[in-house]
């Protein structure tokens, strides 16, 4: 799991660039838990979109880096169409992280 500690730690450059993000909600993501799963309570789940970024995030658990950023460049788009911007944020965050792992520093900035 050490690709989380990684990108725990890259996270919260996603939400400066993305801007007015509500870091309220960070405090209440467990380890190991998908942010989706501890959204605040009323909010709804972006359903695809959140499946999609679990299967990217097994795919990078299982080093299938390649397979995992097609899965995310799907769930990114999904996620800009429902609007959702922390889990635009934490997708983007997981995008760099994978081309950090793949050596392509500049592509993962």
């Amino acid at each position: 799991m050490r690709l989380k500690i990684i990108s725990s730690c890259v996270l919260p450059i996603g939400f400066i660039v993305l801007g007015d993000i509500q870091f309220t909600k960070l405090p209440s993501w467990g380890i190991g838990m998908s942010p989706g799963l501890a959204q605040a309570e009323g909010e709804t789940m972006v359903g695809e979109a959140m499946q999609l970024y679990e299967l990217g995030d097994r795919q990078v658990s299982e080093g299938k880096l390649h397979e995992a950023l097609e899965t995310f460049d799907r769930a990114l788009r999904r996620a800009r169409e429902e609007g959702d911007r922390v889990l635009e944020a934490v997708i983007l965050n997981d995008i760099g992280v994978v081309y950090r792992n793949l050596g392509d520093y500049s592509q993962g900035l």
